[in-house]
């Protein structure tokens, strides 16, 4: 009697659990050279930057210098096709010098503005944690990017947004881009979600500085306050692993406003950490 699973079956059961506990796929790559290869691609599909390489929101991290030797060895087509979201998480990133951190973001990127469309391909980008590099979005890194988080020190990037084509969820923490940002979106049609996140002590001058009438004027932006440090970034990466996140609340805080089951004024995201 042949107890082996048919090879399809097996694929689909090893993937499963893969994808379910990403903290597995170390241990699930040394069961079978087969396996390796259907699994190996799932422990890069959210690629989470740390110093230290230890798991961030339940989701295995690596080291940027580790992530180097990797590139190297890997064929040229490996990351860019494994790849889905990236978080360099500080000081991570900071430990390398500009070329380091070009050779990154050039081998996970698609090679060519031929490469096949991925919409979720660096999905959700944490730019602040490349402080210190130009950061260019007519770069190949940035063509499929679908949601950007623009960090409170690099507020003047609002104004190139319109060189993202695929650019649809869009998250910012400085209040004073709220006029700005309200004017933008006009321009900005393909945009469907903007997330003002505010530091929790400073949702009670929102009005004091005419800020809720902007926030109000464009029925695409939602609020959700900012908890303690780093949970924000703990959030993303939950979402990234299918889990919940501020943009699927966010998301479907607009569909009840304009479906009319809340209240078109509610600008809060509800339920939050």
């Amino acid at each position: 009697m042949n107890l082996r699973l048919p090879p399809d079956l097996e694929r689909s059961i090893f993937e499963i659990i893969a994808l379910s506990h990403p903290t597995y796929i170390t241990s699930l790559v040394r069961v079978a050279w087969r396996v390796k290869h259907w699994v190996e691609p799932m422990l890069y599909r959210v690629l989470v930057i740390t110093p230290t390489g230890e798991k961030y929101g339940g989701v295995p991290s690596i080291r940027a210098t580790i992530l180097l030797d990797r590139i190297d060895k890997k064929p040229s087509g490996f990351f860019p096709s494994s790849v889905r979201h990236l978080f360099p998480l500080n000081p991570a990133m900071g430990q390398l010098d500009a070329f380091a951190v070009d050779k990154i973001l050039g081998r996970i990127s698609p090679h060519s503005a031929s490469a096949p469309a991925r919409p979720q391909v660096l999905a959700i980008l944490a730019i602040d944690n490349l402080i210190g590099f130009e950061v260019d979005f007519t770069h190949a890194l940035f063509r499929n990017v679908t949601h950007l988080v623009i960090p409170l020190t690099q507020g003047y990037l609002c104004t190139e947004l319109a060189a993202l084509p695929r650019l649809t969820h869009l998250a910012f923490c400085d209040p004073g881009l709220v006029p700005f940002i309200a004017e933008t979106l006009a321009t900005l049609p393909q945009i469907k979600c903007v997330v003002f996140l505010p530091q929790r002590n400073m949702i009670s001058s929102l009005a004091g500085l005419g800020h809720l009438d902007a926030l109000l004027k464009d029925d695409r932006i939602v609020c959700a306050a900012l908890g303690a440090e780093g949970t924000t970034t703990r959030d993303l990466i939950r979402g990234a692993a299918g889990g919940d996140d501020y943009w699927t609340r966010a998301d479907a805080l607009i569909t009840s406003r304009r479906a009319g089951t809340v209240d078109r004024s509610q600008l809060f995201v509800t339920s939050w950490y």
